[in-house]
């Protein structure tokens, strides 16, 4: 098992237990549509899986950590923990306006500004410049040779894809497994849902929803988070909704932050493995 070598706002490092737990207990192969940090997909290591995100920052690092792991190593190496050095390397070009090029210094820059800046967000603003604050973190390790060797290993038969949630449609068949993690219906003013210059409403909540019926319709099984919003629970509400509690690290006020519930709901009956973290049962 491998963790991810990315901080991410909402990625699901502290639920690998609870969701292996709800998995299917048999699939083919494993797809996940909003790949964001992709702690879960680190953690199962799964052969011949698909990664989709629109995030084309996200995607760029996962190309080059795939292929290019040894010189996007080297090119980390000039990077320090300094706030002066970070607002001079985050404010040099907008993390939007790139092509679609594989580029390794722009996924060392994306890497750096990830494990530096304030608890691991990605936010751009409406031009899409990058503009999260200095993180003020002591000693983060920017260059993990061996996280990021091992995380490529993992991604070596995967395929991946800078496409919207729904590209997935192109690709699955019945029995596979995909795991959905978009953005949280928002919980009071202070969630953070942000995930591009473009936010994710009930709008989209509705369009995941419509694509989780059409896989639904196909024999795939599915799995999705979310947080656990009247909403939610109403526009699921044919399926099977199991309610967790979490931790909450991220929000404007600090005596927001505590435990919360989510939602992780399926479209299939769960017959809890209690599986713990190393594969014991």
């Amino acid at each position: 098992m491998a963790k991810s070598p990315l901080r991410w706002a909402g990625g699901k490092g502290k639920l690998l237990k609870d969701l292996v737990n709800y998995m299917p207990t048999t699939y083919n192969r494993y797809i996940e549509n909003f790949a964001g940090g992709a702690s879960f997909f680190f953690h199962l290591r799964p052969k011949n899986a698909i990664l989709i995100d629109c995030n084309s920052d996200l995607i760029n690092f996962y190309k080059v950590l795939k292929n290019n792991t040894q010189e996007l190593i080297e090119a980390l190496k000039q990077h320090v923990n300094d706030e002066a050095y970070y607002y001079t390397v985050r404010d040099q070009k907008g993390m939007d306006q790139y092509s679609d090029e594989v580029d390794i210094d722009k996924a060392a820059r994306f890497l750096f500004l990830n494990k530096t800046c304030f608890n691991g967000l990605f936010r751009v603003n409406s031009k899409g410049l990058f503009n999260v604050p200095f993180g003020f973190r002591n000693n983060p390790t920017i260059n993990d040779a061996f996280l990021l060797e091992e995380c490529a290993e993992s991604l070596a038969d995967t395929h991946i894809e800078r496409a919207h949630f729904s590209k997935i449609l192109d690709y699955v068949k019945k029995d596979d497994f995909v795991y959905s993690d978009p953005p949280y219906d928002i919980l009071d003013g202070n969630s953070f849902t942000g995930y591009n210059k473009d936010d994710f409403n009930q709008k989209d909540q509705q369009l995941v929803k419509n694509l989780c019926d059409e896989l639904n319709r196909r024999g795939v099984k599915w799995m999705l988070s979310n947080a656990n919003t009247a909403f939610i629970q109403d526009l699921y509400k044919e399926y099977v909704i199991n309610v967790i509690e979490v931790h909450r690290y991220i929000n404007s006020d600090a005596a927001g932050r505590g435990k919360v519930e989510e939602v992780v709901i399926t479209n299939y009956p769960i017959k809890k493995l209690t599986v713990d973290l190393f594969g014991g049962q």
